[in-house]
């Protein structure tokens, strides 16, 4: 997958130690920023999740939603 169009990164755990409640932080996500590919991406990891954004506007609100899952 390109993520040259992407450049705006946030990693959060979904690992052993602080689980996400995945079924709703992708739910939310899905209502704040639509279907993966417009605004962003997500590719995930075997501990961890990473997501891409188009603008850092989207990155950093993001970010302040489910910044206690963050690395």
């Amino acid at each position: 997958m390109d993520k040259e169009p992407y450049p705006y990164h946030v990693e959060l755990l979904w690992g052993r130690v602080r689980k996400a409640p995945w079924n709703e932080m992708y739910a939310q996500t899905i209502e704040l920023f639509g279907l993966p590919g417009d605004r962003y991406i997500a590719l995930a990891h075997a501990i961890t999740i990473n997501f891409y954004f188009k603008t850092t506007q989207d990155q950093l609100l993001f970010k302040l939603k489910w910044s206690e899952y963050e690395l």
